[in-house]
């Protein structure tokens, strides 16, 4: 049972983990779609992103000290998945510095929950120093989410004509 439990947190870490990697190369994508929102505005949205999965982070480590359980804590991990996808699938539809900034944080605190709550999970099911190689598990299939993402990004971008659709069509996909 804890290994399948794992096994299920690691396809989700994939997924969370492509998400934010998708903000570097859609920089100039969300120039043209977010008006106006000039370069060095724009270039404050990582921050805005890290500083939200810094906040999820700890959020999520009370969180889930709270969530007794593994099924409890399942759904707070589902939850917080679940945010992040719609933070991230409304991200090429922001027309407002406002609103991207809006998505950016929403979608850094919930990734950041997630995160956190996946590891505190694993150390749950798999107790003691038998965690550490679950724990390694979980960040190697974050790790290939983040090569997923830009990879993801230029099937979709290289595949159309149109740059804008392409990477709207990549967001959604990845969400």
């Amino acid at each position: 049972m804890a290994r399948a439990i794992t096994a299920g947190l690691c396809l989700a870490y994939v997924a969370a983990e492509t998400l934010p990697p998708l903000l570097g190369p859609a920089m100039s994508f969300l120039t043209r779609t977010a008006s106006p929102l000039p370069a060095p505005t724009l270039a404050k949205l990582p921050s805005v992103l890290s500083a939200g999965s810094v906040a999820g982070g700890l959020l999520g480590g009370s969180l889930f000290e709270e969530a007794a359980g593994v099924w409890r804590s399942s759904l707070v991990l589902f939850a917080a998945l679940l945010v992040t996808a719609l933070a991230n699938a409304l991200v090429p539809g922001s027309t407002t510095s406002m609103r991207m900034f809006a998505c950016m944080g929403v979608l850094g605190v919930f990734n950041g929950v997630f995160r956190a709550g996946a590891n505190c999970v694993v150390l749950r099911v798999h107790h003691g120093g038998a965690a550490a190689p679950w724990v390694q598990a979980l960040h190697l299939f974050g790790g290939a989410g983040r090569v997923l993402a830009p990879l993801l990004l230029g099937l979709f971008v290289d595949g159309s004509g149109d740059i804008d659709a392409g990477l709207r069509r990549a967001y959604l996909t990845v969400s």
